[in-house]
Formats: structure tokens, C-alpha cells, sequence
């Protein structure tokens, strides 16, 4: 019970203060959120951040982290970035993958929730069990294959794991 009651005095703070809330607005040099002429494919629209970003406590400090879609300035580039929270307004940006421009129209992100999920497996994905300690990321391909991101405390990075329907 303990273990739960800074997690409930953060959420109440931040309920009430929408600092802890705030939008991350300082991207990596060279690198932007796209556009709305970027992002304006039809499987987009069904989600208010076009799948571009999410929100979520990432490595389970209590703090709101903060995952987008970036695309580099001379569009070559897309990158999944990850801004961790470390106090109000600074963040540790961390960069967790790199494609092709092309992909801005079938990439994207979505919250994967904390708890423990059953895979069928095959010799590309996981299977059986899989917990998740902390809200991930979940990085999909539209109309195909997903994995997701998730916070390894012992190793204090993220890591990647393929997953399937």
C-alpha cells in the first residue's frame, strides 16, 4: 500500500498543475513533428495524435514521459524518440529508432499499457507470457506487424521486443 501513495500524491499534483503535463516543444536539432500534409493518411485519423506520440510513465519513476514520431529537416529521415521526464520542463531525449522518410505513411505509435500478455509465437516473435512492468511503446506498422518498446530498470535503457496479434 505504501508503494502506491507517492504514486497517488504525483498524479493528484499533477492533476491540479498541468506543468507536469507539458507539452515537449524542444525537439533534437535537425528534427521536426511533421506536418499535417505529412500525416494526412485516411488509418490516422482515428486517433487524436495521428499516432504520433504518446504519453506514459515509461520507466516507472512517476513522472509523465513523453514518446513521439520525428522527421529529420531535409526529410530523409524518421526517428522514435523518447523523452523521459526528469523534472519539470527538462527532459533525457533518447533515440530508440531511425527509418526511411517513406515510412511517415504506415508507421506509427501507440500507448502499451503495464500487465502481463499472452503471444502466440513463431520463429520471428515472442511467445508465451510477456510482462510489462511500466507503460511501453508501442511501435507498429499499419496493416502489419507491431513490437514494443518497454524500460529495462536493471539495464536503465529500452528495449525492443516483436510482438504479434
Amino acid at each position: 500500500m505504501k508503494s502506491f501513495i507517492p504514486a497517488i500524491l504525483t498524479l493528484t499534483f499533477c492533476f491540479f498543475n498541468s506543468s507536469c503535463l507539458a507539452e515537449v516543444t524542444k525537439y533534437p536539432e535537425g528534427w521536426n513533428f511533421p506536418a499535417d500534409d505529412e500525416t494526412s493518411q485516411t488509418w490516422r485519423k482515428s486517433d487524436s495524435q495521428k499516432f504520433l506520440a504518446v504519453s506514459g510513465d515509461f520507466n516507472g519513476d512517476g513522472r509523465v514521459d513523453d514518446a513521439k514520431i520525428l522527421l529529420s529537416e531535409d526529410k530523409k529521415l524518421l526517428g522514435l524518440f523518447v523523452f523521459l521526464s526528469n523534472f519539470q520542463d527538462s527532459y533525457k531525449i533518447i533515440e530508440l529508432d531511425q527509418k526511411a522518410y517513406e515510412y511517415i505513411d504506415v508507421i506509427g505509435i501507440e500507448l502499451f499499457e503495464k500487465g502481463i500478455y499472452r503471444q502466440r509465437g513463431d520463429k520471428a516473435f515472442h511467445e508465451g507470457d510477456i510482462s510489462f512492468k511500466n507503460d511501453s511503446i508501442k511501435y507498429f506498422k499499419y496493416d502489419g506487424a507491431y513490437g514494443v518498446y518497454s524500460w529495462n530498470a536493471k539495464f536503465g535503457k529500452f528495449e525492443f521486443v516483436g510482438l504479434n496479434d
